[in-house]
């Protein structure tokens, strides 16, 4: 059972924007954001769970207020790429951003009939206007979720996939192992090479974050046999070698983690909770604690439950299984606030998945922990 302290914002409504509300026929789901250099804020998520890519929206106020910009991502985007698209960012020589957003572009339509490569939309003018790069010969059934610039100007990104092929089903006894394949643009990739396998885990979403001092790349790895913790492993050459994979501790388990690393040092970490026995099993919550806490699998600081979802309500319409919430964007702005944006059953009636941001602040919690 959870030891460390439990902060709840989760009913405080006054933090929360909702970005696209579900309706009783439209579920929204699976969103991820990113803060450009300029200060804006974009997200992209699907209709549908794991359904079509396409809707978008950007903010130019930290996240209060959202406008749709569907009409500027390729007709392609919306009619080829699929299921849980993931925004990224990476610096251009001469100051300049590339904005990078991976999906599945299966050719059948179906990310479970065939190869299913991965599908790049990329924009260099801060998303004003976007382009389809031609697909690239990754593994994309569930697209790459794990990115970071490496110190030569690359970029590495992070997947998974199926030990077998056979047993391609997406089940939770479907192993998988985690790749890494890198890139001097974003759009040519090398290929990609097995980084983190363990026999009879399911290692899946990865998610990079560097250490505080640089010098380190951690790799965080849900576990979906969810039969005990999340795992993770451990570069110090930029990913050319990789520790074997070990267990978390208890209170970092979870699905889709996404963070930040917070001014003090501390990491901020957001998933989908695991943790068994849980208070907050299934629901939205994030992690804070020290690089040292992370690598030496210490229980850290605090949890925060950041969103409620009434996923699971059994007598609500349009309910659906417990856990249906957490993968989300992370966000740190410039004033000290954390833009957390997830999709979730958000309200407790017929309503399908909503998208849905929620805001704190470094300080709120800096003097409880």
């Amino acid at each position: 059972m959870n030891m460390i302290s439990i902060i709840d914002i989760s009913g405080d409504a006054a933090r929360q924007t909702v970005i696209a509300a579900g309706t009783e026929n439209l579920y929204q789901g699976h969103p991820t954001t990113v803060l450009t250099r300029t200060g804006k804020l974009l997200c992209v998520w699907t209709t549908g769970h794991g359904g079509p890519c396409g809707p978008a929206a950007e903010s130019l106020d930290g996240g209060r207020n959202w406008t749709r910009i569907d009409d500027r991502l390729p007709p392609e985007y919306g009619a080829e790429c699929r299921n849980c698209p993931t925004l990224q960012k990476m610096a251009l020589p001469n100051e300049g951003e590339r904005l990078l957003a991976f999906s599945a572009r299966p050719p059948s339509g179906d990310v479970f009939v065939g190869p299913c490569p991965l599908g790049i939309a990329f924009s260099d003018d801060d998303g004003a206007t976007w382009r389809m790069a031609p697909p690239a010969k990754l593994s994309a059934g569930m697209p790459p979720t794990g990115f970071i610039q490496l110190v030569d100007g690359r970029v590495a990104l992070f997947g998974q996939v199926f030990k077998s092929l056979e047993q391609a089903k997406d089940r939770p006894t479907d192993d998988q192992n985690v790749w890494m394949a890198t890139s001097p643009d974003g759009l040519s990739w090398s290929a990609p090479r097995i980084v983190a396998s363990v026999p009879d885990k399911n290692l899946c979403e990865p998610f990079a974050i560097r250490s505080p001092d640089g010098a380190e790349i951690a790799l965080l790895l849900r576990e979906n046999r969810h039969a005990g913790c999340s795992m993770m492993c451990f570069s110090r050459d930029e990913g050319a070698t990789w520790t074997d994979p070990v267990d978390t501790a208890p209170e970092l388990t979870g699905d889709r983690h996404e963070g930040v690393v917070l001014p003090d040092g501390r990491l901020f970490i957001a998933f989908r909770d695991r943790m068994a026995d849980s208070p907050t099993y299934g629901q939205y919550v994030a992690w804070v604690g020290t690089y040292d806490d992370l690598r030496a699998a210490r229980p850290g600081a605090l949890r925060i439950h950041l969103l409620k979802s009434w996923a699971g309500a059994q007598s609500l319409a349009n309910h659906t299984w417990l856990g249906d919430t957490g993968y989300s964007g992370v966000e740190l702005l410039p004033d000290g606030d954390i833009l957390c944006t997830t999709y979730s059953k958000h309200w407790p009636d017929a309503r399908r998945h909503s998208v849905v941001c929620t805001r704190l602040n470094v300080a709120e919690f800096a003097r409880k922990s």
